[in-house]
């Protein structure tokens, strides 16, 4: 059960205080806090009966003093700039958004049992990584939607977060250069966000065995060296909206991954299947909207495990799907400017064509379509 307070201002605090809150009332909503302080001799009280406190909308409170006796705790929308945790916190749950914090809270580490930390869209300029050496449960970390430019790692000793960690998520700061060797301490990492960023450098080796999922798509990035990079758990790779002018170097390295994505970047005109031959666990490789005008995919060297070939918005003129290796393979290749296919030559180990908006259509999604299909002259540019 929950209760809500509205409009809560500084004449009505002793009324709110002395309240008798119903039994079982477990969550306290707050909504339009109009105080710029909420400290023990509120929150204190309540303690004795909630465990769980949501603040939304609060654009005076500067400052919060949370007692030690909350599980739960989530403020939206406010002027905060100081929030203080009081020693042997029970937090399990922070989240903080559209704040003026604009450094990680000292007293976080006073939540030993914290599970997810959350503050985004505040003004955190810099993380270090230091900060929540302590929090040996906590396995989010969310700083999204700040003004972060640098990460460093001031730590002397070997943290008890390098082991609980699973998510890191930076997307949406201002980011220019990235070490992902910083990385890799925390071995039990599976998700790291960088993406929406202005990444224009990565340096360092990425040394790790636990990392599934790398996301770093909306950069600056024109080069990236991958031949160092050792993680062989490491199954989807996204890098589209950079300024990639070449594959990632070494990117056969990565026979683990499963999901590639390239679209929305500068690559060369041309692109051949035995590029990416030798990653043997690719299922998906997008490399829409780029600038390429051929695509040469008659190969034996072709990834062994490939289901789906995304080349659409591109500037393709024909495509030849005569010989394809694999089981199978769906291929979107829309938003082209073919003018002319041969459905009959095509390999029937083509199982699903989409071909929309190029000057001819013979898209199909079944294998009965195939056997029906009519390809249709299009209104659509003819390069």
């Amino acid at each position: 059960m929950s209760c809500a307070v509205y409009d809560l201002a500084l004449g009505e605090v002793d009324t709110i205080v002395s309240r008798e809150f119903p039994k079982g009332i477990k969550k306290i909503y707050f909504q339009n806090v109009l105080l710029e302080h909420l400290d023990h001799s509120i929150l204190g009280e309540m303690a004795n009966v909630v465990d769980i406190i949501d603040i939304n909308k609060a654009k005076a409170l500067t400052w919060i003093s949370v007692p030690n006796t909350y599980r739960s705790f989530s403020i939206v929308t406010s002027a905060l700039k100081r929030i203080d945790l009081e020693p042997n916190s029970s937090l399990i749950l922070l989240r903080i958004s559209s704040c003026n914090l604009d450094a990680m809270p000292i007293t976080i580490q006073q939540a030993a049992q914290l599970y997810l930390l959350a503050i985004s869209g505040c003004r955190l300029q810099v993380l270090d990584l230091a900060s929540v050496c302590t929090n040996s449960y906590l396995r989010s970390l969310d700083l999204s939607h700040n003004k972060i430019k640098y990460i460093v790692n001031t730590s002397t000793r070997s943290c008890d977060v390098y082991n609980s960690l699973s998510a890191l998520v930076l997307t949406r700061n201002m980011i220019k250069t990235v070490n992902l060797e910083l990385f890799n301490v925390f071995v039990n990492l599976s998700s790291l966000y960088l993406q929406n960023n202005q990444i224009r450098s990565v340096s360092g080796d990425l040394a790790h065995n636990s990392l599934i999922n790398l996301q770093m798509y909306g950069n600056e990035l024109e080069h990236l060296d991958i031949c160092s990079w050792n993680v062989p758990s490491l199954e989807k790779i996204m890098l589209e909206r950079n300024r990639l002018t070449m594959l990632p170097e070494c990117i056969n390295n990565l026979t683990s991954v499963q999901i590639l994505s390239l679209g929305s970047n500068l690559l060369p005109t041309s692109f051949t299947i035995d590029s990416v031959a030798g990653m043997d666990s690719l299922r998906l490789l997008g490399l829409s909207n780029n600038r390429l005008t051929s695509v040469m995919l008659n190969s034996v060297w072709f990834p062994k495990s490939l289901q789906y070939l995304d080349i659409s918005y591109n500037n393709l003129t024909s495509l030849d799907l005569s010989f394809i290796p694999m089981p199978l393979l769906r291929v979107s290749v829309s938003h082209n400017c073919i003018s002319c296919f041969d459905v009959n030559g095509t390999s029937p180990k083509v199982t699903q064509l989409s071909m929309a908006r190029n000057p001819i259509d013979c898209s199909w999604r079944t294998a009965e379509m195939r056997e029906h299909v009519q390809c249709l002259r299009t209104s659509a540019k003819v390069c």
